[in-house]
């Protein structure tokens, strides 16, 4: 069982530094600055309320529980969420992204996914999953395991307490 609280998904666009006025004056460089894509607060439906929503497809059941902010959901380990606008998804290594989430984990679900964009298990795409030992792990794949960026938090967090991640 794994229960996920407030997903936020957003992708970095470049803009310009401004002065507290609005204008460019003077003002050099750029910066990157992120738009929400998506935004699932999981209170009491698996609705997107981010910057342009998807209509999510519920596979399975799922519970609503109490959460770290407001309510959250209970996915059973064969429950999943599938996005029909899946294209604002398409993001790699390169791209500015940042994903955030509450996630509580009572036990060790070695492999848990909590959101991907994949071919495959294994295949190209990026995803964020709980790895064998229980670590908070993201991936970035272009070829399996000749070109793919692997990222773990290295702390098992299957403790039953909420934890934050932010992966940017």
């Amino acid at each position: 069982t794994v229960e996920l609280d407030n997903l936020k998904l957003a992708l970095g666009f470049e803009g310009h530094l401004l002065d507290e006025s609005g204008q460019n004056n003077n003002c050099y460089g750029a910066i990157k600055i992120p738009q929400t894509i998506s935004k699932f607060p999981f209170d009491d439906d698996e609705n997107d309320y981010g910057g342009n929503p998807s209509l999510p497809t519920l596979t399975g059941t799922r519970t609503i529980v109490s959460g770290k902010v407001n309510n959250a959901f209970s996915f059973d380990g064969s429950s999943y969420i599938t996005f029909n606008k899946e294209s604002n998804y398409d993001f790699e290594r390169t791209t500015y992204f940042t994903i955030t989430y509450w996630k509580k984990q009572p036990t060790n679900a070695a492999n848990a996914g909590i959101i991907s964009k994949r071919t495959s298990v294994t295949g190209n795409g990026w995803g964020i999953h709980t790895d064998t030992s229980g670590f908070e792990t993201l991936s970035l794949t272009n070829t399996n395991s000749t070109n793919e960026l692997v990222v773990r938090y290295a702390v098992d967090t299957a403790d039953d307490v909420w934890h934050h991640f932010a992966w940017i």
